[in-house]
């Protein structure tokens, strides 16, 4: 999963809700440094295993609201 703009401000503030990385790594089952990664900027997309681990603590259903795996999309384009 491509990290834009939208799943950035998403992220930033479910990590905010949560007390910072390390407190919703724990609550996602992301490492924290990933976590950290991601709303830095570091990394540009997410992993198909941890999107379907972060995607519903975003308020987001893997597939839905114009966000799919990279998978899902394979299967569209085939």
């Amino acid at each position: 999963m491509k990290i834009d703009d939208a799943l950035l401000v998403k992220l930033v503030e479910a990590v905010e809700k949560s007390g910072g990385a390390r407190a919703f790594s724990l609550r996602c089952g992301i490492n924290a440094a990933n976590i950290s990664r991601y709303q830095r900027g570091l990394v540009h997309s997410i992993n198909d295993d941890n999107w379907e681990k972060l995607a519903p603590f975003l308020g987001i259903s893997p597939g839905n609201d114009g966000f799919m795996t990279d998978k899902e999309k394979d299967v569209i384009a085939a």
